[in-house]
């Protein structure tokens, strides 16, 4: 059968025109359906949680640098604003960290006539609300830790201590603290880790306060303590060596060692995947590296466009991934660089900060410092954007450690010194 078909000029135009528009009408769905693999924000690539401890207490700041990963990273909302400030006042002397209890109670070390003391603050109402004597000696540079059995360990100068929280009654000492233990890191099953000095060496006790282990530190003894973190499985615990990255099993076995060519590393930072961040000196670079000791990515501070790392600053690591720490930039100007967790610059914001950086659970970064008489305090966002800036004038101390944030979302920034304690914005 034979069809024929007879189309004039202009309707041939219009149906050459109406498949054209089929067609793209047809491309343009397909186009539209198909998914984009690609994240708009890089910071959805790498999300952070808060990593279960439970050989810690759960308190919204149990330890220095919140928890044995080193993040400086608190799991509470924190402030968009600040709507007042209150005043902590003691007699003692205050140069350590502060931790937080479970009732947003402050314990913080100090010393008093030469007595190292332990103070407990009730951070609610501004008041002291008890303190105990815990050894004759000199002042205390370093902070307790709060564990999950209702505990909690102090370093000392000759010893380290075991208090009961509740009873405030000692529950074992050991003794065998040569010259100042550092911060104490708990394992998973409830061990100790820290530092005594001369010779410096790696101390871990066992839960019931007797001698695991011990590794000595054969490089530079005159460095001091040094922080102490620990893999998100527990199974692993890093510090630096002075020379290099020296990565330990539980047991104390040597796993391995990544050279910083003798730069001494102050923080060290520990995401959910087990990478490892710092800053090495003599390399001019931030880096990170692998839970096998390799190098995932290393960042030349030129390449940020800052000429320094402040090292006694702690940096702090976000719930996005991305990394905070306190620079100078090549103008002179001091401020926070930001990273993204690939090791490219996000942003400097010039602000001053010698308080340790604080993030919270919405990206704040929280930074402070004293220029005496005043006192200045703020909060960045993760953009780089100024949230809230605030200024105390006329009150004794400076600002040094790191602030605390307590559940109710209280910023309480302590300070170093005598007669106030701490500076409490809510």
């Amino acid at each position: 059968i034979r069809v024929a078909f007879q189309l004039r000029g202009g309707d041939m135009n219009k149906a050459i025109q109406l498949i054209i528009l089929c067609g793209l009408i047809l491309l343009l769905v397909g186009l539209y359906s198909c998914d984009d693999p690609v994240p708009d924000e890089v910071e959805d690539l790498y999300p952070q949680e808060q990593i279960p401890w439970p050989s810690l207490a759960d308190t919204p700041w149990p330890m220095v640098r919140h928890d044995p990963q080193g993040t400086n990273r608190s799991g509470e909302e924190g402030l968009n604003t600040v709507n007042g400030v209150s005043l902590v006042a003691t007699d003692a002397y205050y140069e350590s960290p502060a931790v937080l209890d479970s009732d947003n109670g402050l314990l913080r070390l100090g010393t008093d006539e030469h007595w190292t003391i332990l103070e407990h603050f009730n951070v609610t109402y501004s008041y002291l609300d008890w303190r105990l004597p815990i050894d004759y000696d000199p002042e205390i540079v370093f902070a307790p830790t709060l564990a999950s059995n209702n505990r909690i360990y102090i370093p000392g100068q000759r010893s380290i201590w075991a208090l009961d929280m509740q009873t405030r009654e000692v529950i074992w000492e050991y003794q065998n603290v040569d010259y100042t233990a550092s911060n104490i890191t708990i394992g998973l099953s409830g061990e100790l880790y820290y530092f005594a000095s001369d010779p410096l060496e790696l101390i871990c006790l066992n839960s019931d306060g007797s001698l695991r282990w011990s590794h000595e530190n054969p490089v530079h003894t005159n460095l001091g303590p040094t922080p102490i973190v620990m893999s998100p499985g527990g199974e692993y615990i890093y510090f630096s060596s002075g020379e290099d990255i020296t990565c330990l099993s539980t047991e104390g076995e040597l796993i391995w060692q990544f050279p910083t060519e003798e730069s001494w590393v102050g923080f060290l930072m520990i995401d959910n995947a087990g990478n490892i961040y710092f800053f090495a000196n003599q390399l001019s670079s931030i880096l990170c590296v692998t839970p096998l000791g390799q190098v995932r990515w290393q960042t030349t501070i030129n390449s940020l466009g800052i000429t320094r790392i402040h090292t006694t600053t702690a940096p702090t690591i976000d719930f996005g991934g991305n990394l905070y720490y306190s620079a100078k930039d090549t103008s002179g100007l001091v401020g926070v660089i930001s990273l993204d967790n690939e090791g490219f610059g996000r942003w400097f914001r010039p602000v001053v900060t010698v308080a340790d950086l604080v993030s919270d659970r919405n990206n704040h970064i929280y930074y402070g410092h004293t220029s005496y008489p005043n006192h200045f305090m703020g909060a960045i966002s993760e953009d780089g954007d100024i949230v809230w800036e605030f200024e105390l004038s006329n009150i004794h101390g400076r600002l040094a450690n790191a602030p605390v944030i307590t559940a109710s979302g209280e910023v309480v920034y302590t300070l170093y010194g005598f007669n106030l304690h701490a500076i409490k914005l809510h």
